[in-house]
Parts: structure tokens; C-alpha cells; sequence
């Protein structure tokens, strides 16, 4: 009997065990005050997944009615109340992720869907840890979430957002090899934006195409004429980062009448190969490329060939480590002078 009493308490102890750990590890998920975490954490999921949420800061925000309502993985369910009198009013949050895999990983953007973003007056920003930058293995990064109003002339009717959120940290969202492409002859583009976002429902759009390498319409190139002088604006926009395909060769090459290009929603982590990228751009004075991450390229052969207008490259951040081929990478930069 006694015997019988001693094997089922051995076969009930690793069973009270399991659900104690399991108990610790939906606790350490659900709270937002970080008492739970740690050790446990680290065990119970895997990838990146966020571990805390917490309150930062606020300006006239009702913190009474603000609050982290759950969190698993990189989803974030909240509900956030701002003033009824200050349209400067807004509210910040910290949020901790930790990458529990053994590989690098982009943080590829903050998306949500509109069925469960549930006003659309109150927008949010991102720093500290932001889109395009990447977190490494075993690595714990901090997000700065502000939440605040969009429109800062006055003060929406309604005043509370639900929202659920995706810090989203995959796979990047890489464009199709040679993605200045469509309708527009390359001759014709005197402007190229990044931008992160939605395809705007506008009559100005002349043409679209699909630039996304999975051809899945995540990323989408439009062309407009807003100043109607028969030159293109040229804009690549996405609901993540837009990450340059990883053999980004000729990928701005001979659009000789393009006067600018804004890198605002673009990050080039994973690109492998850069030659030829701007070669022929002649129309190009001034080009910031501190935002370029150049840690795996191996090839610049040719990157600003007969850019002739050039005065002013930075290329003061690029990671030359793993180049080994830069043959006539500034050729007939005449005009270059910083």
C-alpha cells in the first residue's frame, strides 16, 4: 500500500511541475509589470517575442483608461486615451522584445490591420529600436511606442484608440531584382521616395506596379506628375521596410534626369551585391547613404560610375569588411567636392 502511495506521488510530482511552469510562463507573457520574466521566459517561446511592456511617459494622455490590455509573440493588444482639450497630447510606452533564436533578425515594421485599429485619428511613432535595424541572437532590444494624434490642429471627436500591434521581426520584405521598372521610360524619373505606409487612393497616379520579389503586392511602385512637367515622381510604398533585394546590382542605374532619392523607408541589411547601383545617375548633385548597412556586400564594382554631377556622397557609415571588389567605384565623379 505504502509502496503503491510512493510510485503515484513520483508519477502526480513531475505533472504539478509541468503546470507550475506553465502557469509561470503565461504569467511571464501576460504581465506588464515585468515581475514574472527572465529564465522562464526564454523557454517558453521561441523567435523573437515581446517580454515587457511599460509605461514611459504622457502628455495630458488619461492613464487611468490607458492601458496594456495583453501581449504574446511580437502582437500587442492595447487601449490608449488621449486629452480632450491638448492636441499635442500623447502617451509613450516601452516595449522589451528578446530574439530567443540563434540568427540575426530585421525588425521589419509595426503593421496592423485596419479591423483591429480602431481609430484612425491617433497614429503612432517608433524609436529607439526602429524599423530596418536588426537584433541579434539571444539579443533583448527596447522599443519606444508613442502614441498621438494625427492631426495637431485640433482635437478628433473621438479620443481612444484599440488597437492590436505586430512588431513585426521576420524575413525581410525584399524588392524584385531590377524593381524600377512599369509603364515610365527610366529617362523620365526625376524623383524616388521610399515611404512606409499605405497606396494612396489618389487620381494623380498615372501607373503601378507590383515591386515586391514575392510578387504579392507588399511592396507597390507608383508613378505621378504633380508638377506637370512631363518628368516622373517615382514612389515605392509599404505597410513594412522595403529591404533592396540582395543583389541590388544596377538597381538605380541610368535614370539620367533623377534629381533626388529619399531613403526614408529603406534598408539594404542582407544585401550581398551593390554593383553598377547608381551607375549613369548624371543628374544626381547630392546623395545621403548613412542609413545604408553594408556589413555582407562583397561587390561595389561601378556603384557611382558617370555620376558626373555629383559634389556631395556620404558614405561615411558604409562597412567596407567583406568587400573585395571596388574597381572604378567612383569613376567620372568629377564634380565630387565632399
Amino acid at each position: 500500500m505504502q509502496d503503491r502511495l510512493s510510485k503515484n506521488i513520483l508519477l502526480l510530482f513531475p505533472i504539478l511541475l509541468a503546470i507550475l511552469l506553465m502557469g509561470i510562463g503565461y504569467a511571464s507573457i501576460n504581465s506588464i509589470t515585468g515581475e514574472i520574466q527572465g529564465t522562464v521566459i526564454a523557454e517558453v517561446q521561441s523567435g523573437v517575442f515581446i517580454t515587457n511592456v511599460e509605461y514611459v511617459s504622457d502628455v495630458d494622455a488619461n492613464i487611468n483608461t490607458s492601458k496594456i490590455e495583453y501581449y504574446i509573440g511580437t502582437m500587442m493588444q492595447s487601449t490608449v486615451e488621449l486629452s480632450d482639450t491638448n492636441v499635442a497630447s500623447e502617451i509613450k510606452y516601452k516595449v522589451t522584445v528578446y530574439n530567443n533564436s540563434e540568427d540575426s533578425v530585421p525588425f521589419v515594421g509595426v503593421v496592423y490591420d485596419d479591423e483591429y485599429y480602431d481609430n484612425s485619428a491617433i497614429t503612432f511613432e517608433v524609436s529607439e529600436f526602429a524599423p530596418g535595424q536588426v537584433i541579434g541572437a539571444k539579443e533583448t532590444k527596447d522599443i519606444i511606442i508613442t502614441f498621438k494624434y494625427k492631426d495637431t490642429t485640433a482635437v478628433p471627436e473621438n479620443k481612444a484608440l484599440k488597437s492590436y500591434l505586430n512588431f513585426k521581426m521576420n524575413e525581410p520584405n525584399r524588392m524584385l531584382e531590377g524593381a524600377v521598372r512599369g509603364d515610365i521610360a527610366k529617362n523620365k524619373i526625376e524623383s524616388i521616395k521610399f515611404e512606409q505606409g499605405k497606396e494612396p487612393d489618389s487620381t494623380d497616379i498615372i501607373s503601378r506596379f507590383d515591386a515586391s520579389a514575392k510578387q504579392n503586392e507588399s511592396i507597390i511602385g507608383y508613378y505621378t506628375d504633380k508638377d506637370n512637367n512631363d518628368l516622373y515622381e517615382l514612389t515605392f510604398v509599404s505597410e513594412e521596410v522595403i529591404f533592396a533585394n540582395k543583389y541590388a546590382y544596377d538597381l538605380f542605374s541610368n535614370l539620367t534626369s533623377l534629381k533626388s532619392i529619399e531613403f526614408d523607408n529603406f534598408s539594404t541589411w542582407g544585401t550581398i551585391d551593390m554593383p553598377n547601383m547608381f551607375d549613369g545617375c548624371s543628374g544626381l548633385t547630392t546623395l545621403d547613404l548613412s542609413n545604408f548597412d553594408t556589413s555582407q556586400v562583397t561587390n561595389m564594382y561601378g556603384m557611382f560610375y558617370g555620376c558626373s554631377k555629383l559634389t556631395a556622397l556620404d558614405v561615411s557609415k558604409f562597412d567596407k569588411s567583406q568587400v573585395t571588389n571596388m574597381q572604378s567605384m567612383f569613376e567620372g565623379c568629377s564634380g565630387l567636392t565632399t
